[in-house]
């Protein structure tokens, strides 16, 4: 009987005890569930104001979603694709604003996660080696135009600011080796993907590495023939013409404006746009008076008797028709391949003067 008496006290306390373990983690379920909610609804936000270009804000908000979210080291699918998805869209968020390094940096955070699938990771790679291209571009330029001497307007003086946050990502790692290092990665995990390819010859064409370019290429035009040359590396055409295939003049019109106009490119569909919203006026693709069989000007505003030039790289040719105008005695704005994605802002702020004057 006593022995009976002590067993059935001793049941009672264990089942007492998988009760009260069994509350505490359905309270620590429960608590974890609400957690991840929050997240998500985090996330939600800082996704809703990239799209509208808040991108500062929204950084702030995928690190509070960071903060948020229960599942640091994740075990599960599903918080794998969370945490991937938000490091993603802080890396979106300072490319944006062209902070490279930082944008590297949350990139690097998301291929790093445990376990993360393999499409996953080369997409990541891809879009890591094609940032530091952009920055190893961005640097170049920014040092081109510091070479010349042109006095038609102030450079921004973000310009500076952003030289030295280039400068500090070029001293830690050789942008051109490391970009290609990403796209040998991505081609690796994924080698059927021609853009994968296309990237990494490109960047063997930058180091020199013909050879080895020559294979990268021979690779894309055999998963896709009629691959467009989207960085017009000369190689990529030669081979094309060597294999027979017809290289399409990409150069010709592709773009509608709201006027009418067929226009070159999306920035020059954008200004297009912008003089229309503006009820401006203007004369597309005009040649110009001092030099009518060789110099044509991008747009003419005749009411503010005002040239608009917009150049897609920094070259000689660039600095060359710039200081043309200012020669002439010739009024002009410019934008750059790095204003499109603000295009709006920096012609309102451009053409201020000359609307003012007009006024």
């Amino acid at each position: 009987m006593v022995f009976k008496k002590i067993n059935e006290l001793l049941e009672d306390r264990k089942k007492r005890k998988e009760q009260e373990e069994h509350e505490i983690k359905q309270v620590d379920s429960h608590q974890e569930a609400e957690e991840i909610r929050i997240a998500e609804d985090l996330k939600k936000d800082a996704d809703r104001l990239v799209n509208l270009k808040q991108y500062k804000v929204a950084i702030d908000e995928y690190h509070k979603a960071l903060a948020q979210y229960p599942q640091k080291e994740p075990a599960f699918q599903k918080a794998r694709d969370f945490l991937f998805a938000v490091h993603s869209g802080i890396a979106h968020s300072h490319h944006s604003l062209h902070q490279y390094k930082e944008a590297v940096e949350s990139l690097d955070e998301a291929i790093n996660l445990h376990n993360l699938e393999a499409e996953f990771k080369a997409h990541a790679l891809f879009e890591k080696g094609s940032y530091l291209q952009q920055a190893h571009h961005s640097l170049e330029e920014i040092k081109s135009r510091h070479k010349k001497e042109i006095t038609v307007e102030k450079e921004f003086t973000e310009t500076e600011k952003k030289r030295e946050q280039l400068e500090k990502l070029a001293d830690k790692i050789d942008l051109i080796k490391e970009s290609h290092a990403c796209f040998l990665q991505a081609v690796e995990l994924m080698p059927h993907n021609a853009d994968f390819w296309y990237a990494k010859g490109h960047m063997e064409v930058l180091q020199g590495h013909i050879k080895q370019a020559l294979h990268s290429f021979d690779q894309v035009l055999t998963i896709q023939e009629h691959y467009h040359n989207k960085h017009k590396v000369e190689l990529f055409d030669e081979i094309k013409r060597e294999k027979g295939i017809r290289i399409v003049d990409t150069e010709g019109p592709a773009y509608k404006a709201k006027t009418g106009h067929l226009v070159k490119d999306r920035a020059e569909a954008l200004i297009a746009n912008f003089l229309f919203e503006q009820e401006l006026l203007f004369q597309y693709n005009v040649a110009l008076p001092w030099h009518p069989d060789v110099l044509h000007a991008n747009f003419y505003v005749p009411k503010l008797d005002l040239y608009i030039e917009h150049f897609g790289k920094l070259d000689d040719s660039m600095f060359e028709k710039i200081n043309s105008y200012k020669n002439n005695s010739k009024s002009v704005i410019y934008t750059t391949l790095e204003d499109e994605k603000k295009m709006e802002e920096i012609l309102k702020a451009k053409m201020k003067p000359y609307l003012l004057k007009e006024a």
